[in-house]
């Protein structure tokens, strides 16, 4: 039997005006059989991403499927990641060629890169040289500067959530946690994100900006560098109080150009930290072509081995051995995984476009 709906609010009527400026160019919106089904590639409290071949092309396409929300604060962030996949066009970021809603569940369609993500490549080689970590860290510093001049804030960079193309290249994705129309300058104090990545001012309760993703690269450098990061603890209060205490110890045998990168980046007043723009120009980079760097024609470090396009070997057995099904977004996930906000999402509409076109 059919429920009857609650009459549409006026937060709900505004955002349907605004998913009308986000309707991707399509003749017919794609549907969940459009799809055959190969191998789950990720998963976490938000749901799945799957392998998938789109049968009218015969494409390979990666399907982050979630669970619709249910408060207008959730609604809003898939609003906001729709605008980022939709109005970013970047060779380090991935794409988004369509999506769409059934059985309510929300399905973007993805480019599918099939060299795994960044956190599988470094716990396969342990940790990075600086020659490696400078290739890696150039391609990420493109991709962010390419999102602040978009006027978006990322809020969640780490190497899960960096992406390997099929010759090696990086590119940023899951833009759950990015603030849209956030122009560099200005403030939020939303606390998000992976405890371990948080910058100090977040962790204080403070106001903050883009330059919480400056510090983020500070981190991940470590990270590749050593193996681990820099700041830790056995709960995340004693991660966030180590992130605001300690001393930042610099990764053994590193040279002076490379301690004056993390210095720059992981100073705790964010007003002190180095900018995009500052940080390319330092030492560290003096070998880097960036005009090359941006146009792909480096040599990455570590190019995967494909072997036809549906190779799933670079990413964890932990995911590929699942069954290829969209089934209920469990919080099922590995531990080194950061709770999704899109957890345990639903909703009382019947899709997310009557929730935003005014439908009843």
């Amino acid at each position: 039997m059919d429920l009857e709906q609650e009459p549409m609010s006026n937060y709900e009527l505004e955002l349907a005006a605004e998913l009308d400026k986000l309707t991707i160019d399509r003749n017919e919106s794609s549907k969940p059989n459009d799809f055959r089904l190969i191998k789950v590639v990720g998963r976490g409290g938000y749901g799945k991403v799957i392998l998938a071949r789109k049968n009218v092309d015969n494409n390979i396409y990666a399907l982050k499927v979630i669970n619709k929300p249910q408060n207008e604060s959730n609604l809003q962030a898939v609003i906001d990641e729709i605008k980022v996949f939709k109005y970013v066009n970047s060779p380090f970021i991935c794409q988004m060629f369509d999506y769409f809603e059934a059985n309510r569940k929300i399905y973007f369609v993805l480019e599918f890169l099939p060299g795994g993500d960044l956190f599988s490549l470094m716990a396969k080689k342990e940790t990075f040289d600086e020659d490696e970590t400078r290739f890696y860290l150039a391609q990420i510093v493109i991709g962010l500067e390419y999102l602040h001049n978009s006027d978006i804030i990322y809020r969640d960079l780490k190497a899960e959530n960096i992406l390997i193309d099929e010759h090696g290249n990086l590119k940023l994705t899951d833009f759950g946690l990015a603030k849209f129309n956030f122009p560099i300058g200005s403030k939020t104090q939303t606390r998000c994100g992976t405890a371990e990545c948080q910058a100090p001012e977040m962790i204080k309760g403070r106001p903050y900006g883009h330059e919480i993703d400056i510090w983020a690269i500070g981190i991940l450098a470590v990270y590749m560098l050593t193996g681990a990061p820099p700041f830790t603890g056995e709960t995340k209060k004693e991660v966030r109080l180590s992130v605001v205490k300690t001393k930042l110890t610099y990764p053994e045998g590193s040279s002076e150009s490379c301690k004056e990168a993390l210095c720059l980046t992981l100073k705790r007043i964010p007003e002190k930290r180095v900018t995009l723009a500052e940080f390319k120009k330092l030492d560290f980079f003096d070998s880097i072509d960036w005009t090359l760097m941006e146009m792909q024609k480096l040599k990455p470090p570590f190019p995967p081995e494909i072997s036809d396009d549906e190779d799933v070997s670079q990413f964890d057995t932990y995911f590929t051995d699942m069954t290829p099904t969209v089934s209920p977004c469990k919080a099922v996930r590995k531990p080194t995984q950061k709770k999704d906000p899109f957890e345990g999402f639903d909703s009382n509409a019947e899709s997310i476009s009557d929730a935003v076109s005014g439908k009843q």
